[in-house]
């Protein structure tokens, strides 16, 4: 900032960013090294690492059950974290887990390891009932974990602090750590330095935010209305069909554990009875001539359809609180378990997805005003009046009116229709007009889905069939990577 020419200098945005993301390493080489001090303690869950480091992801040679398989458990993490950051994550672990939806919320603070994101939550102590009863912030309990490649809103997240040396302990729920108190730093300046504003002071933006966590709590209740909890009826099983039941006990305080799934599931025309559940996929599936597949996975308390998840066929409704499957092999179906249907797997990764995104959205002001206010000014106004008569002679109705606003018009232009009513044939012309008045543009084309971006893709090369032959305009399709995220495609036109 202090060079004499202007325009080599940075700008105090660049000069304020720069020095919160060197901020660790500037505090390492002026922060005196304490002897001293003892380091901040952390403590893991050996039971709940043995599936998701030892089997899952085969980190550690042994089970963390056994006494060997703690100590290189213990070895483990006290290497992924021996450079760890800290950073603030406001939804918890929302988003990138399965799990309660008030545990994930809780675990707030993010250790970026070297292989993994560590979700983190206070030491606390609750009781019998599961309500918290104090919490100690001199120790943090490792909740949940996410590998680096599928948390890339965390590894951009700022601030972040790096935390130093720590010792790490085997913790257990409900375990006394008191005797690993004394003299630990607490954790609370470390949490409250990159704890930043959740909530806009804007008004509009809470509303924003409220009604998208609103959207997602609703059609979360959705999903969460259509698994119900069985146990399998010795009688009446034959062969390899199988006669299901409903669990009433274990239903009944399953729809009370979330006040929205609750009301949601009072009407029995949004929560069927099991069997009534069953006719209806049945029926919906006999217009498409194919077989119903449930996803089938075993235990009593809030269900997880991970990978231990198995397929049976349904056969049929029995009365309204039974149904009839089939397997082949009656030992991989559990006597006690949950089901639902196999369609659904996709989309509680369509729900991780869009929590995330509601979170990434949560720390940008701007583009929330944007969304709830929208404003546009109109720039380069008659500069994209079409030159060539064949090409306005080929659209209808107020079509050019509309690709000449859509270009004279930012930072933004919405364009809304019902199908059939040419929004593709605009947008595909919009880009050529835009690509041939500024030759060496690049143009990035979005979409929420890959059908839709590939239909709008084929659009775009016979549009630009011309330009593309004679190689005045490059077009690259892009694939979505392993975090799934939404594909797109590039333009560029070349000088000449």
């Amino acid at each position: 900032m202090l060079d004499p020419e202007p325009g080599a200098r940075r700008s105090s945005f660049e000069a304020a960013r720069s020095l919160e993301e060197n901020w660790g390493s500037i505090c390492d080489l002026w922060e005196e090294n304490d002897p001293e001090r003892q380091p901040y303690l952390v403590a893991f869950m050996p039971a709940e690492s043995v599936d998701t480091v030892y089997r899952q992801r085969q980190w550690i040679a042994h089970s963390p059950e056994e006494p060997t398989g703690r100590d290189e458990l213990r070895d483990f993490l006290t290497w992924e974290l021996r450079q760890a950051e800290l950073v603030w994550s406001p939804g918890g672990a929302k988003g990138f887990v399965s799990g309660r939806e008030e545990r994930l919320q809780q675990a707030e603070w993010a250790l970026i390891g070297e292989q993994a994101v560590w979700f983190c939550a206070f030491l606390y102590d609750e009781t019998l009932s599961g309500q918290i009863r104090a919490q100690h912030t001199r120790t943090l309990v490792i909740k949940y974990l996410v590998d680096r490649r599928f948390a890339q809103e965390i590894l951009a997240a700022r601030p972040r602090r790096r935390i130093g040396r720590i010792d790490l302990v085997a913790y257990r729920a409900r375990q006394d750590l008191r005797a690993h108190f004394e003299g630990r730093p607490d954790w609370t300046p470390l949490t409250e330095a990159v704890k930043v504003s959740r909530a806009a002071h804007d008004p509009g933006n809470q509303q924003l935010l409220r009604s998208m966590e609103f959207m997602l709590d609703y059609q979360g209740a959705m999903q969460r209305a259509r698994q119900y909890p069985y146990t399998r009826v010795p009688e009446g099983s034959s062969g390899s069909t199988h006669i299901l039941q409903i669990d009433r006990d274990r239903d009944l305080e399953y729809r009370h554990s979330n006040p929205l799934l609750t009301a949601f599931a009072a009407d029995p025309r949004r929560r069927p009875a099991l069997g009534d559940f069953a006719a209806a996929l049945l029926a919906e599936q006999a217009e498409k001539d194919g077989e119903v597949v449930l996803d089938v996975v075993a235990g009593e308390g809030t269900p997880y359809f991970g990978r231990d998840r198995v397929h049976v066929f349904l056969v049929g409704r029995r009365d309204v609180d039974t149904v009839e499957v089939r397997i082949s092999d009656a030992r991989h179906l559990p006597p006690t378990g949950w089901l639902r249907p196999a369609q659904d797997r996709g989309t509680a990764i369509q729900f991780s997805r869009m929590a995330r995104g509601v979170e990434a959205l949560r720390q940008k002001q701007g583009l929330m005003r944007a969304l709830h206010s929208p404003s546009s000014i109109t720039i380069n106004r008659g500069q994209w009046h079409p030159d060539d008569s064949d090409e306005r002679s080929q659209l209808v109705s107020n079509a050019e009116k509309i690709i000449g606003k859509m270009l004279e018009t930012h930072p933004f232009f919405a364009l809304q229709g019902p199908p059939g009513t040419g929004k593709t044939t605009v947008a595909t012309r919009a880009v050529q007009r835009y690509l041939r008045a500024e030759p060496g543009a690049r143009v990035l084309v979005s979409a929420q889905s890959n059908g839709a971006l590939d239909h709008l893709g084929l659009r775009l090369a016979e549009q630009l069939r011309t330009e593309l032959a004679e190689r005045r305009v490059l077009l690259l399709r892009e694939i979505p990577d392993s975090r799934g995220s939404t594909a797109c495609l590039r333009l560029s036109s070349r000088t000449r």
